[in-house]
């Protein structure tokens, strides 16, 4: 009697460790699939967010767990230079040739050696609440002329002048003025500054949450 109860208790804890066994097999797979981490995201909503490496998985995303990358449609808005080429790609992922640059580009505008121009254009500050605004500053020497403008559809800001200070329109959401300057030479560079929206979150229960 006491040999059998023995036994039974052996095989009963050998099970247990055979289930325990498979299961941690089964979160380690479902962890790792794909090679990518899985993670959970809490269930929270928001009113906008800027793009400052900040990644969002929002609660309306489908998938459970999620991996990074998912639910992402929407590209950081930037200059960059492909060869002798300036592009410029807008937060829905689309792109636009600017110019191609007759001596070189590198970083995200075209060289401007020959023509002795500078050019810098800087928003202060660089980070704001919605609604708020913010000052444009901008300089240049040795260009013909120049011109401000943004890619934010909800305000309407361009000024011209080789040097200026503007107040900025209400910010929203992330804007990217743009510095354009034609040097001596003819030809036109580039600079830019980029604004961006402090993140508002909200639990989805809590009161004044928007719906979808």
């Amino acid at each position: 009697m006491s040999n059998n109860f023995l036994q039974l208790k052996r095989t009963s804890a050998v099970v247990f460790a055979l289930l325990i066994l498979a299961v941690a097999m089964m979160v380690s797979g479902s962890l790792f699939a794909n090679g990518r981490s899985a993670f959970s995201s809490s269930e929270l909503r928001y009113f906008e967010h800027s793009q400052s490496g900040l990644q969002i998985v929002p609660a309306s995303c489908p998938s459970s767990p999620h991996y990074a990358g998912e639910c992402d449609s929407s590209c950081a808005a930037q200059y960059y230079c492909s060869g002798d080429e300036l592009w410029f790609r807008n937060q829905a992922c689309q792109t636009q040739l600017i110019e191609v640059c007759t001596e070189g580009c590198s970083g995200q505008s075209c060289n401007n050696s020959g023509s002795n121009l500078s050019l810098d254009i800087r928003v202060v500050p660089g980070l704001v609440r919605s609604g708020n605004t913010t000052q444009v500053i901008w300089t240049s020497t040795n260009a013909a002329s120049c011109a401000v403008s943004e890619n934010n559809p909800n305000i309407t800001n361009a000024w011209t002048g080789t040097s200026g200070t503007q107040t900025s329109g209400a910010i929203e959401q992330q804007t990217i003025y743009t510095l354009a300057c034609v040097g001596l030479d003819g030809n036109t560079y580039y600079d830019t500054a980029k604004v961006n929206v402090i993140p508002v979150f909200c639990e989805t229960t809590a009161e004044g949450c928007p719906e979808d």
